[in-house]
């Protein structure tokens, strides 16, 4: 993966208390070889990709060893609940056990569905006529299913006994609540742009199009109070006793006082942001569309550390708390398909997790893709610590097309590359053809001929270890 991250630790106000998410060593690394349709799901237990090449695969989060595979395209954003997957493609729901990957069921529809959320057993699926379904997630059974009349702009929110709708209109959007045992109309509330996603406690907080920020009544959805920002809120808000967090597009995260939505602190952001703030206890955790993923202290605001990427991230960082805080994990995927599982670091020495790893950190255990049967069997975890001496080769790119593979080969011949050209196993997709140069590199070498292929125009050139 290269010298793709960096961590580090911001000088910190004893006041301020250290975070739960830095310092940080790498726990493993994992080099998918290929990208996720979707962005990663994540469980206290397990990661669950679904691959380009139509393998569902899951992973054990504390060590990398695969616990199970499927062969299953799926499309849009897998579901973890309650020890189910629900996976989705096309017209077709299907719903795996989390921990055995064996099938529990399937449901096809007449038309595609738009969205899909789940919580507590309810799973609520949106079709493009605009029909909400709910359905039992334990056996797939329907419950009921309504005509809202409105497309969804995020997913509905389940809680308590109700679900509430995030509907779209022309010139105005609205938040609808709904009897979740039955479906039946409760109550709605007209906003003056479109929300975003619902986080719904002890009431509703949602932003908007329009540049606001809104906390509603549970009880009839009356406003109790909104604030205006300099751009258009930005994914699910984050909450804690006192505050509420949001990001907007004016490159902005702030603090809003929970109970009448004074403003608390607010702090730019290094790029645009890609989701909403992530709160880990006293800390936020913020990333955009650049590879930088930020952390702001709740109280204060003041930044407490941040990572940095070569490569843009697939999703936003996923932060998996524990009882005991050195089995915290977080979760690093990016869009190459490079996967890094992040855990507090131990002693009192905070290094920065560089690569090649400082001598004094244990080296991470690497997987490669091409080293994991797709078995039903779990495989036991991975080996001992990989030596310094490894081998690289450099990708540069993937076809499914013979033709254009084979020319992509003596394009970079003809400029003087030692490209070749290898072929993995047929899929879906076909068999799938990757375009490398370079053979069993050392470190320095192979990320000096990245260097030269970017120069050349070779944008997503990238490192792939090889055996020894």
């Amino acid at each position: 993966m290269g010298s793709s991250y960096t961590a580090e630790v911001l000088a910190q106000e004893e006041l301020l208390g250290p975070s739960p998410i830095v310092p940080v060593d790498i726990a493993w690394l994992l080099d998918l070889e290929q990208a996720t349709t979707a962005p990663a799901t994540i469980d206290d237990e397990r990661i669950y990709l679904p691959l380009v090449d139509g393998t569902l695969l899951a992973l054990n989060l504390d060590n990398g060893a695969q616990v199970w595979s499927r062969h299953r395209p799926a499309q849009g954003a897998l579901l973890a609940d309650n020890g189910m997957l629900i996976v989705t493609y096309e017209q077709i729901l299907i719903a795996f056990d989390s921990a055995s990957g064996r099938l529990l069921w399937t449901h096809r529809f007449d038309q595609r569905r738009v969205t899909t959320d789940i919580s507590n057993g309810w799973l609520i699926v949106q079709l493009r006529d605009s029909t909400l379904v709910a359905f039992r997630a334990s056996d797939g059974q329907e419950i009921w299913r309504r005509r809202i009349g409105h497309t969804m702009n995020a997913s509905p929110a389940i809680s308590g006994d109700r679900i509430y709708l995030p509907l779209g209109g022309e010139s105005s959007g609205a938040i609808r609540a709904l009897d979740l045992s039955t479906g039946n109309y409760v109550w709605e509330q007209t906003l003056t742009g479109d929300p975003g996603p619902i986080l719904a406690l002890d009431a509703i907080f949602v932003g908007a199009t329009d540049n606001f920020f809104y906390r509603l009544s549970l009880d009839d959805g009356r406003i109790d109070w909104y604030v205006r920002t300099g751009g258009d809120i930005y994914g699910l808000a984050a909450i804690d006793e006192k505050r509420v967090y949001v990001t907007s597009l004016d490159n902005m995260v702030r603090a809003l006082d929970r109970e009448n939505g004074a403003q608390r602190w607010r702090m730019p952001l290094q790029g645009r942001p890609e989701s909403g703030p992530i709160r880990v206890e006293n800390s936020l955790v913020l990333s955009g569309l650049s590879p930088n993923i930020q952390i702001f202290h709740t109280e204060t605001g003041r930044p407490m550390g941040r990572f940095r990427a070569d490569n843009e991230l697939a999703m936003p960082p996923h932060h998996v708390q524990r009882e005991n805080q050195s089995d915290n994990r977080t979760v690093l995927l990016t869009r190459a398909g490079e996967l890094m599982v992040l855990a507090p670091a131990l002693g009192p020495e905070v290094l920065s997790a560089e690569f090649p790893l400082h001598p004094a950190l244990p080296a991470p255990s690497v997987i490669s893709q091409n080293e994991l049967p797709f078995l039903a069997q779990p495989l036991l975890p991975a080996g001992p610590p990989i030596s310094h001496a490894r081998r690289f080769t450099v990708q540069v790119a993937i076809y499914d097309r013979s033709s254009a593979a084979e020319e992509s080969v003596n394009t970079l011949r003809d400029k003087g590359y030692p490209a070749f050209l290898t072929t993995g196993p047929r899929s879906r997709l076909g068999t799938l053809r990757r375009i490398r140069v370079g053979q069993s590199l050392g470190h320095g070498q192979a990320m000096r001929l990245i260097e030269q292929l970017h120069v050349d125009g070779v944008i997503d050139a990238r490192l792939v270890t090889t055996t020894n």
